[in-house]
């Protein structure tokens, strides 16, 4: 016999043998189809359920990365200040972004805070709201919401706190 005729034949077998075998256990094959569809929308149910519940329970919708804060979004620096709010909603997203990782990018925070004064601080860390931290990063419900000074004091450490205090006087 020549090989393509062998393997024909085989798959013709295979076939045949896996039609009886769903044919024999029809409902042993749908109650594992019921339990594999079942338990894929439990497992996405769940995993949605840490979504739902910080959804319901944030108090500020806009707080954090995003529509961060409460400011109205100008573009004109208020007085004293030499970013508009925009630019610290910005800011404030890319300080979260550089916090909300394992490992910080510290040279991230150090660019983004140069040169800011205590007025730029304060609509920064306003645009930067209350995102709930787990000691590593943003994480769901039950986490508590922390400010950025928060923030930074939990993801830096003694001597980076000390160079962010040089690259910002006045401001921490």
């Amino acid at each position: 016999m020549s090989q393509a005729l062998i393997t024909t034949s085989t798959a013709k077998k295979a076939a045949k043998n896996t039609a009886n075998y769903a044919k024999d256990n029809t409902q042993t094959l749908l109650i594992l189809a019921a339990l594999a569809v079942g338990g894929y929308l439990i497992y996405k149910t769940v995993s949605g359920i840490g979504n739902a519940i910080e959804d319901v329970t944030k108090p500020d919708p806009d707080a954090g990365s995003g529509n961060q804060g409460t400011g109205s979004g100008s573009n004109t620096p208020p007085p004293g200040a030499t970013i508009s709010e925009n630019q610290a909603q910005i800011i404030a997203a890319g300080l979260l972004e550089a916090m909300n990782r394992f490992g910080t990018d510290t040279e991230k925070i150090y660019s983004l805070l140069a040169g800011k004064n205590k007025y730029d601080f304060a609509l920064i860390n306003n645009a930067f709201g209350q995102e709930r931290y787990t000691g590593i990063a943003k994480g769901p419900w039950p986490n508590p919401f922390r400010n950025l000074v928060y923030w930074l004091n939990s993801e830096l450490d003694a001597s980076e706190l000390a160079k962010l205090k040089q690259i910002m006087p006045g401001v921490l």
